[in-house]
């Protein structure tokens, strides 16, 4: 639990350095940081709408964190060119969900290569990584090396091998190149099951002082989470799930397009930290992992709940006659999840109680808030919560909440939560090997 001073991640000050006057196309890195960039302010729906951004866009922000201000870099030359070599290599496609596969991928890699060097977590050429291979013991087996492997899992014998097949000459200096390095193959245990709880709220359109809205910073987070976890830790299982009035599953290949629900989806737009809660214990009672843990990055109070009976319901009419209770129509619900690549936990017999407070939360929903979250510890899982907002009253709530269900609080003001999660991540599942 943390008191005091609030729990603030200090990044890394943004990487400084002439640029040029125009970014070719052939720059990958800087282009795919652009992709992300797109891709977390949301609004591109085909290669037409992407090709104007880029036109727009400068093709590099100054540094790969997400507390770091965009900055007006030159915009591309040839946007038509660049968007033909990036579909010709298979990142995108002209499509609703325009990344494809190996884009997401790709990008995910460039973010996660981003933070690793801020936070001096490794990289070429750079400081010694706390980030173990893929998996915790090896093997005899051997596959081919991939930029980004840790080196010291390369198989010497199995490289100098492949160099002297290829080349059918044994004099030195013996000519190896990369295709020739042999990795070997490691085995990983589960030992880590983490269900990521984003705030979908209306609210979470907020901009924070760089100029980034509180949604594109988490999605940032959440998809440099889920590449660290597939490529160093594919034993351990991440969840994302999205809330609001409701809770819903997020398949992770659709991070990139999530948005928040308005007043223009029916009262799907409030903050329900019960239906996360909720949801993610469900998600991870079958998960054999060690430690099992629910993160929720929110940036409200919450002001909805569920009713669970008649008598929960008539009790609260008692109480406050004018009560609203909510269940979606199933209509509505279809075309959310259409629109939104979303799977909502409707139950349409269980009616959600909404009651919006200022600055305060009703007496009803944070009694409800608090018993789930409660039970979430009684099964044995940990609980995070992350703050993204500079409202103190909202870090005093969850402070507290934190304090009376064994659980922690973060305090991520202007939206640098990526360094601080992707740490807080590393160490869970170090703690979680040496058990």
């Amino acid at each position: 639990m943390h008191t005091g001073q609030p729990s603030v991640y200090v990044a890394a000050a943004p990487r400084t350095g002439a640029r040029p006057d125009r970014r070719p196309p052939g720059d990958e890195q800087n282009t795919l940081r652009t992709l992300a960039r797109m891709a977390m302010s949301g609004g591109i729906s085909g290669l037409q709408d992407m090709e104007s951004a880029l036109i727009s866009y400068g093709s590099n922000p100054a540094s790969g964190q997400d507390d770091a201000p965009y900055q007006d870099d030159a915009p591309y030359q040839d946007a038509a060119r660049t968007i033909r070599t990036l579909e010709g290599r298979g990142y995108i496609r002209d499509d609703k969900r325009w990344l494809t596969r190996r884009g997401f991928e790709a990008v995910g890699r460039v973010l996660l290569g981003d933070i690793m060097r801020d936070l001096g977590m490794g990289g070429p050429g750079g400081h010694h990584t706390t980030f173990p291979g893929a998996g915790e013991t090896v093997t005899d087996a051997t596959r081919p090396h991939e930029p980004g492997d840790d080196m010291s899992g390369i198989s010497v014998p199995d490289t100098l091998l492949n160099s002297l097949r290829r080349t059918g000459d044994a004099a030195f200096p013996l000519d190896i190149r990369p295709g020739d390095i042999e990795q070997y193959v490691t085995e990983a245990d589960s030992r880590v099951a983490v269900a990521y709880c984003l705030d979908l709220s209306s609210t979470m359109r907020t901009r924070l002082n760089n100029g980034m809205s509180r949604i594109e910073a988490a999605k940032r987070a959440l998809w440099t989470l889920y590449t660290l976890n597939a490529r160093h830790y594919p034993g351990d299982s991440i969840h994302v799930i999205g809330f609001a009035s409701m809770a819903c599953r997020i398949r992770p290949h659709d991070i990139p397009y999530l948005g928040t629900f308005t007043a223009n989806d029916d009262f799907l737009h409030y903050t329900n930290y019960q239906a996360a809660l909720r949801l993610a214990r469900r998600m991870l009672r079958g998960e054999a992992a060690e430690n099992r843990r629910i993160v929720m990055i929110t940036d409200g109070q919450p002001s909805a709940c569920f009713v669970e009976s008649e008598r929960q319901r008539r009790g609260i009419l008692a109480e406050k006659p004018y009560s609203h209770f909510y269940a979606p129509d199933p209509a509505l619900v279809s075309r959310v999840e259409g629109e939104k690549g979303l799977r909502l936990d409707a139950d349409p017999r269980m009616q959600v109680y909404l009651c919006y407070r200022y600055r305060g939360v009703d007496g009803r929903v944070g009694s409800l808030t608090e018993s789930e979250a409660r039970r979430c510890r009684r099964e044995g899982i940990n609980l995070d919560y992350v703050v993204i907002s500079d409202e103190e009253e909202l870090a005093g709530y969850v402070e507290g909440l934190a304090a009376e269900t064994g659980g922690r609080m973060y305090w991520a003001r202007d939206g640098g939560m990526t360094g601080m999660l992707v740490s807080d991540y590393v160490r869970g599942a170090k703690a979680a090997k040496l058990r």
